[in-house]
């Protein structure tokens, strides 16, 4: 079996945790196709067998969790019919849902980076652990693309407007935010990884799935309580301004709220500001109106309409030309399609949106 994800089975009372390690750190433990289906695929041995109690997700190396998708792979793919892309995404997405819905206690290790792909997999568990080191963002309009890993259905179910900021400025947050917003469940210290393993082992666990998370949750709880973890705050302090931003229906006006807290004395709110104005324009426009379309939908609906998104931005959208500029020849001057979201086509709205 390839090494770019590690497997062990750890033992517990009366079976054994499944602890799954991704293991590219130089890449910061980006995402490929090979090891999103290396997960799946031991995931579904898991959840099938009696034995295995609860299932445990980290990466290899300090610095990240995940950094995200190897995104580089799907637009530099040559094949006219995008079928890098496709088998990426579909076999991404299926993950997702997956872990959404699967039977047993899934906990996820999010500290240092945890973006984008790595963001979704965090979301998709059912104990969402980040620590005083995790930096999270979805950072897809960067690189002219979209929040997806169900961005467009967990985002949405953050305290509006926050998830759409999040969505639109690639804003990072911290470990603390994340608990705040509700995208995180338990803050831990950075070194508590090895106590928490060793709590869930001698978990005594029961033959009921819900018993069993509220469980998995408790024994990192209780992990946190005896190695309480340092708080820091960067998104919450400023949460106010960032809302005021939003507080018109106006896509372009949002945009330009945003892109002017570059002129702010506050360094977060700068940064913000900055980082908005990096962004493909056209992507912020189809982000603001996918999030509308979707915003009642569950998440397969969500998931399904994102694939084909991500399909006709990989064909007509900023998506290479974003990769291109920020992770290929680096260049940071990506060629926008477009400059401003007022400017938008419609003709190339109706190809991009599903």
């Amino acid at each position: 079996m390839s090494d770019v994800v590690l497997f062990v089975e750890r033992p517990a009372e009366n079976g054994f945790i499944g602890h799954a390690t991704l293991n590219r750190p130089e890449k910061l433990n980006t995402l490929t196709t090979e090891m999103i289906a290396l997960l799946h695929q031991q995931f579904s041995v898991w959840a099938d067998d009696p034995a295995c109690k609860a299932v445990f997700l980290d990466g290899a190396g300090e610095k990240a969790f995940c950094a995200g998708g190897d995104v580089v792979a799907v637009t530099t793919d040559p094949s006219p019919d995008m079928a890098v892309g496709r088998e990426f995404f579909k076999t991404e997405y299926d993950l997702n849902f997956f872990m959404h819905t699967f039977p047993k206690p899934m906990l996820v290790w999010g500290g240092g980076i945890c973006m984008g792909g790595g963001f979704g997999l965090l979301q998709g568990s059912s104990t969402r652990i980040v620590s005083d080191t995790s930096r999270l963002a979805m950072p897809e309009l960067a690189i002219g693309f979209h929040p997806d890993v169900g961005g467009s259905w967990f985002l949405q179910r953050v305290s509006a407007p926050l998830g759409e900021v999040i969505a639109l400025t690639g804003v990072h947050f911290s470990g603390a935010d994340a608990v705040e917003l509700g995208l995180a469940d338990v803050l831990v210290a950075n070194d508590a990884k090895g106590a928490i393993l060793e709590a869930l082992s001698a978990t005594d666990w029961s033959e009921h799935a819900r018993a069993n998370r509220a469980f998995a949750e408790a024994a990192v709880r209780g992990v946190a309580a005896a190695q309480p973890p340092a708080i820091s705050y960067k998104m919450m302090p400023q949460r106010d301004r960032l809302a005021a931003c939003m507080h018109t229906p106006d896509f372009q006006e949002r945009w330009d709220n945003l892109v002017a807290l570059a002129q702010d004395e506050d360094p977060f709110l700068k940064r913000v500001g900055e980082g908005t104005s990096h962004g493909s324009p056209a992507s912020a426009f189809v982000v603001q109106s996918f999030f509308q379309r979707v915003r009642h939908a569950g998440l397969r609906d969500c998931l399904d309409a994102e694939l084909a998104l991500s399909m006709n931005l990989l064909e007509h959208g900023d998506f290479r030309e974003g990769v291109r500029a920020l992770l290929v020849d680096k260049d940071r001057s990506p060629n926008w399609a477009f400059k401003a979201i007022r400017e938008v086509d419609i003709d190339w709205i109706g190809k991009v949106l599903p």
